[in-house]
């Protein structure tokens, strides 16, 4: 339910929906502004390719004999998917001296970077941090760089909306396994507000996803509660501790009554075994 509501929000988000729309601020300045538009969003939006907002590529080659067990981070697909979900990633390394090289040549990773995963678990994306320090397996992932300054935080609220995977999809027709390419992403189309706006949408979208996971985990914890209530009520009833006890009520009259019993219950009470208190018909 609240993945569902998430995704509603998304989809105001991306329509323009979500909050006021400013018509005082500038569009963002693109190369190109398509014409054929999937839906229509504010007058000063623009929807543009992916690959009008920056450059999208991949890393360079590390090879497997490359690999170290200490030095710099080298994530891969999978990895991409446990940072964004906050969960520990594989223990892989480069060597600092690669890392350097590689940095000097072809260039690293920067904050507002977006990565994104190509296979496994595809559209999962990671927005680079200002000391974040790594390098990354080529063809799984796509890095975007973020040339343009775009609010890396609004494309990533995109990347997780039903549309773009709706694309996604469109462009895999036919083929056995989903992939992400370069060339894909290239063309993926997206509703770009002006810059101040992406602001805005995003914190109005993390306002509303902290109250939907406040409220989420308030259920959880009412549920643990309820649970741990009823465990509470039921250890009192069998201690004979729920309701006060009547000593004037006479005991069950029952054949074996034991002696050697697990704790103490009120004198006119009786530990019993099961078999004691009902017939068993087979």
């Amino acid at each position: 339910m609240n993945v569902q509501l998430k995704q509603v929000l998304l989809n105001k988000a991306i329509h323009g929906e979500l909050i006021p729309n400013d018509k005082n601020l500038k569009p963002v300045d693109v190369e190109s502004i398509l014409e054929d538009v999937p839906y229509p969003i504010p007058e000063n939006w623009r929807w543009v390719k992916f690959s009008d907002l920056g450059e999208i590529t991949s890393s360079k080659r590390v090879f497997q004999k490359d690999w170290k067990t200490e030095g710099v981070p080298f994530y891969r697909a999978r990895d991409i998917v446990a940072l964004n979900k906050g969960n520990p990633v594989s223990k892989l390394y480069i060597s600092e001296q690669m890392y350097k090289e590689y940095a000097e040549k072809y260039g690293i990773p920067e904050k507002n970077d977006i990565l994104l995963t190509g296979v496994g678990t595809i559209g999962e994306t990671y927005e680079v941090k200002e000391k974040d320090k790594f390098y990354f397996k080529d063809g799984n992932i796509i890095w975007f760089k973020n040339k343009n300054k775009m609010n890396a935080t609004y494309l990533k609220k995109f990347f997780e909306s039903e549309y773009f995977f709706y694309q996604i999809n469109q462009t895999a027709k036919g083929a056995t396994v989903l992939t992400l390419t370069i060339s894909h992403a290239k063309e993926v189309l997206i509703p770009i507000p002006p810059i101040e706006e992406q602001k805005r949408i995003v914190e109005k979208l993390e306002e509303c996803f902290e109250l939907i996971d406040q409220k989420e985990r308030n259920d959880q914890e009412q549920e643990r509660l309820k649970l741990l209530l009823k465990e509470t009520l039921l250890e009192k009833a069998i201690h004979g501790e729920l309701i006060p006890n009547d000593k004037k009520l006479k005991p069950v009259d029952v054949e074996s009554i034991l002696e050697d019993v697990p704790y103490e219950i009120p004198e006119n009470w009786r530990w019993v075994q099961f078999k004691n208190c009902c017939t068993f018909n087979i």
